[in-house]
C-alpha cells in the first residue's frame, strides 16, 4: 500500500487529473518545470562565474547557495498551489454532496405543499403556502444550478446528443414563457431564416441555455417593451440572438459576466433574485458543443446575447 502510494506520487498526469485542472496549472507539473528552470539557471551561473569572475571554490559555493535558495522558493510556491488545488477539489465535492442531500427533502416538502394546497384553506393559509412554494422553487433552482456547476467542473456533465430543430425549440420556449411575458406586458418577437438545418447536440442542455438567456431578458426589461429573438445561419453555424431594451450591463462588469456567482452592480440594486450561475453554465455548455457565446450591452439601452452552434457538431 505504501509502495503504491509512493509510486502514485510520481504519476504526474494522474495526479493532475485528480485535481481537475489543466496541466499548466497542476502543482506537480509546475514543480518539474521549475526544476528544469533551476538546472538551467545553475548551469548559466556556473558558466558565467567560470569565465568571468572567480575561483572554483567560490563558484561551487555560489552555485550551491543559489540552488538551495531556488529550491526553497519553488517548494513553497508548489505547496501553496497544491493546497489551493486540493481545497478547490474538496469544495466542488462538497457542493455536489450537499446539493444531492438537499434535493430529496426539498422534493418531499414540495409534494407535501402541493397536497395541502388542494385542501380547503382560508385566504391567509393559501397565501402563506404560496409563499412557501415560491421559496421552494427558488431553492430548487439554486440546487439544480449548483449540481450542474459541480458536474461541469468535475467534467461529469454527460451529453445525450441527437438531431433537433433549434427553431422548434425556440418557438416552444417562447410559448412556455408567454404567461411570464404577458404578465409584464412584454412582447417577444421571434424571426427565423427559412430552411435552417437541424442541430446535432444535447437538446436539454441547449434548452437550459436558451431559457436562461430569455429569462434574463424578461427579468431585466421594463414593461411595454419588446424582446427580439432571431435565428439565422452564419457560415457553418446557427446564430441565435436575444435582444432586450433593459437596464444593460455596466462596461466595467463586462469581463466578469460569465463568472460564477457574479451579478452586475446595477442588477444587485434592482433585483436580488437569481443565483449568478446561469451565464457560467450557458458558456460552459455552448463551449462544450463547439459553439461560441458573447454579448454587447450599454447601460440604459439594453443587451444582446448571442450564441452559435455548429450545424455539424464536433463531438
Amino acid at each position: 500500500m505504501g509502495k503504491e502510494r509512493t509510486t502514485s506520487q510520481f504519476n504526474v498526469i494522474q495526479n493532475c487529473r485528480n485535481y481537475d485542472i489543466p496541466l499548466w496549472q497542476c502543482p506537480q507539473f509546475l514543480f518539474i518545470i521549475m526544476g528544469l528552470v533551476m538546472i538551467g539557471a545553475i548551469m548559466l551561473s556556473s558558466f558565467i562565474g567560470t569565465k568571468y569572475l572567480m575561483g572554483p571554490e567560490i563558484i561551487v559555493l555560489a552555485t550551491i547557495s543559489i540552488t538551495i535558495f531556488l529550491f526553497i522558493i519553488a517548494f513553497i510556491i508548489v505547496q501553496s498551489f497544491e493546497k489551493m488545488a486540493e481545497a478547490n477539489r474538496m469544495k466542488t465535492e462538497f457542493i455536489n454532496i450537499a446539493s444531492h442531500q438537499l434535493r430529496t427533502p426539498l422534493t418531499n416538502i414540495k409534494w407535501g405543499s402541493d397536497a395541502i394546497i388542494n385542501e380547503n384553506l382560508n385566504k391567509d393559509q393559501a397565501d402563506s403556502l404560496k409563499i412557501i412554494q415560491i421559496n421552494i422553487e427558488r431553492m430548487a433552482k439554486l440546487i439544480s444550478g449548483l449540481l450542474m456547476v459541480s458536474r461541469i467542473e468535475q467534467k461529469r456533465l454527460t451529453r445525450n446528443d441527437e438531431l433537433f430543430s433549434l427553431e422548434e425549440m425556440a418557438r416552444q420556449i417562447i410559448a412556455e414563457s408567454k404567461f411570464h411575458s404577458d404578465g409584464r406586458k412584454i412582447n417577444v418577437n421571434f424571426v427565423a431564416n427559412d430552411n435552417l438545418p437541424k442541430i446535432m447536440g444535447d437538446p436539454f442542455q441547449i434548452k437550459t441555455v436558451f431559457e436562461n438567456l430569455l429569462n434574463n431578458a424578461l427579468k431585466h426589461s421594463p414593461e411595454n417593451t419588446t424582446i427580439n429573438v432571431s435565428l439565422a445561419r452564419k457560415g457553418k453555424s446557427a446564430l441565435l440572438e436575444i435582444s432586450d431594451n433593459g437596464i444593460g450591463i455596466p462596461e466595467e462588469d463586462h469581463k466578469y459576466i460569465f463568472q460564477k456567482f457574479f451579478k452586475a452592480k446595477n442588477v444587485m440594486k434592482t433585483n436580488t433574485e437569481g443565483t449568478g450561475l446561469g451565464l457560467f453554465i450557458c458558456k460552459s455548455i455552448i463551449k462544450s458543443m463547439g459553439g461560441d457565446i458573447n454579448f454587447k450591452s450599454a447601460v440604459g439601452k439594453g443587451t444582446t446575447f448571442w450564441f452559435t452552434l455548429p450545424l455539424i457538431n464536433k463531438k
